[in-house]
């Protein structure tokens, strides 16, 4: 790499901390005209893609930056991130393989691999793939109608994605804030209670838990479930300040 380029890549990596996207891309695709072989202008014009929440050019532009550099260690861990929120873990295990065989000296992309490729274990369900959740068109569709006021389409976008899908924790979630609206608390309690079984670590979905259980006496139950995962999922413990209100001792 030129020092020219090395010097873009800087300016470029400031600009994604001062959120300033628009200029960042410019540059990261001026480096790319003068080397098309730059996997940090991939991985910088992924994270960008990212934070814009545009999950699948985030996805093709990591993997990019992975096969070009099989030792970037923060590209293939973004990839594995994108992949997650993509549910496409199966498509990149080739990648993270190579990564690990060419580099033996790294354990990090060692026991990436041994991870990824464990048949035992449902990696989707792992704190990290939970924390980073899934993605699906119909469920942000659904979210969209839901934070516009337009219920009866969130509705049937979240329907949808069950009939399409299967049944998730966005959705359930989803469903809960609909019936919470429509001051149906105790089938809204119910969704969100389901919504935690499926993913245990989302924060906003144990809020409106609590927030459901305080209108419908479900207070102790709510506790009780709180208590219960917090002991298994440390960060958690940050809502500990809400979870007390909700004990009327």
């Amino acid at each position: 790499m030129t020092d020219a380029i090395s010097d873009k890549i800087v300016d470029a990596a400031q600009k994604i901390c001062d959120k300033d996207y628009k200029n960042a891309m410019s540059i990261l695709v001026d480096v790319i005209d003068e080397d098309p072989n730059c996997a940090l202008a991939y991985n910088y014009l992924g994270i960008i893609a990212w934070e814009e929440s545009r999950w699948e050019d985030s996805y093709g532009l990591f993997k990019e930056a992975a096969t070009l550099d099989k030792g970037n260690e923060d590209a293939i861990n973004n990839l594995i991130d994108s992949a997650f929120k993509l549910h496409k873990i199966e498509d990149i295990i080739p990648i993270v393989e190579t990564a690990a065989q060419e580099n033996p000296q790294s354990e990090e992309l060692t026991g990436i691999y041994k991870t990824l490729s464990d048949k035992t274990n449902d990696i989707y369900k792992c704190d990290r793939a939970l924390h980073i959740g899934w993605y699906n068109p119909l469920i942000e569709a659904g979210d969209n109608f839901a934070q516009s006021g337009n219920y009866d389409e969130a509705r049937r976008k979240y329907i949808e994605a069950f009939d399409t899908s299967g049944p998730s924790a966005e959705a359930y979630n989803g469903l809960g804030i609909i019936q919470f609206n429509a001051k149906e608390y105790r089938e809204a309690f119910l969704l969100f209670f389901e919504s935690i079984k499926m993913n245990p670590t989302n924060i906003d979905t144990f809020l409106n838990l609590f927030d459901s259980a305080k209108n419908c006496g479900e207070e102790e139950t709510a506790l009780q479930i709180y208590e219960t995962l917090a002991a298994e999922y440390s960060h958690l413990k940050r809502l500990k300040e809400e979870a007390q209100s909700l004990n009327k001792n």
